[in-house]
């Protein structure tokens, strides 16, 4: 697919952005670079029969098969950024079968966006972690509308149908656990590897707060030794998260090493949900900064 880049579209001028379209493409170039994975929120179709993309705030127009409902995220492979933007959307090899790794993801992703949308102030108004979890899903399922329970319900069966995809490697597993924290878009991704005869966990969890925006938190573990490393999408906060991760230091068995808290590399962006789309969903993504 090829970015729009030049000439004037009917929409873009109720659209909300800050740069023209030549700044924006400008801007994406400038941030991205060839064979990267990249996560875009599905905005609205344009008049002209193209759609509109946003692309870590960079709203772009392109061209889709058949648009999806408005939130959708969808993942894309950069194939070539000069002279035009050209994007892939990722597939997998699809096993056979008319639905894809990707089409269950982007289904989960556009259902738990309506769920959340809905049940946005009942997640964000969770006390922090005190209840066994068991509890706190009770509590929080009690406390949402029919409506919301359906969708969340809904949610549920979407997230069972990406479990049953990666069953295939029977070494990945997603979690979508709202009930954790008081934030939104939470994903849990469990990994497992076995190498030089030993057994390797990581644990990759990722949400995003009204205050600290993106963050992702990340476990990789072996018999005996564990490290633990936070990575934030706002840089602000990482003289706040690196005083909460030392004062835990001391409280952790001596196995566990806090390696500290980094900004959130480019490659990140797409969040944790799109690391299920990479080629080889099960290997390790490690904890380098």
């Amino acid at each position: 697919m090829r970015i729009r880049e030049r000439g004037q579209a009917s929409g873009d001028s109720d659209t909300s952005l800050m740069h023209g379209k030549e700044e924006r493409a400008r801007l994406f170039k400038s941030r991205h670079h060839v064979g990267q994975n990249v996560r875009g929120i599905f905005l609205r179709s344009d008049p002209s029969g193209l759609a509109w993309i946003s692309f870590d705030g960079l709203a772009l127009l392109t061209g889709l098969e058949s648009p999806p409902p408005p939130g959708t995220r969808l993942h894309f492979i950069i194939q070539a950024l000069h002279p035009d933007i050209l994007l892939r959307e990722t597939r997998d090899d699809g096993g056979g079968s008319g639905q894809t790794t990707a089409n269950h993801v982007q289904a989960f992703d556009a259902l738990r966006t309506s769920f959340e949308t809905g049940a946005r102030d009942i997640l964000l108004a969770q006390a922090a972690p005190a209840p066994p979890l068991i509890e706190r899903r009770d509590r929080l399922f009690e406390a949402l509308s029919a409506q919301d329970q359906k969708r969340f319900l809904a949610t549920a069966e979407a997230l069972a149908n990406i479990n049953g995809r990666l069953s295939a490697t029977g070494t990945t597993r997603l979690y979508y656990l709202p009930w954790l924290l008081p934030a939104l878009r939470m994903d849990l991704i469990l990994r497992k590897e076995r190498k030089n005869d030993l057994d390797y966990l990581e644990i990759s969890l990722g949400y995003e707060t009204q205050g600290a925006g993106a963050v992702q938190m990340r476990i990789l573990a072996r018999p005996g030794r564990a490290g633990v490393r936070a990575y934030l999408e706002r840089h602000e906060h990482l003289p706040a998260a690196e005083s909460v991760l030392r004062a835990l230091g001391p409280h952790l068995d001596e196995n566990i090493i806090v390696l500290g808290a980094v900004p959130q590399k480019k490659y990140a962006h797409g969040g944790i949900l799109s690391e299920l789309l990479v080629k080889s969903p099960h290997s390790f993504l490690g904890l380098g900064s």
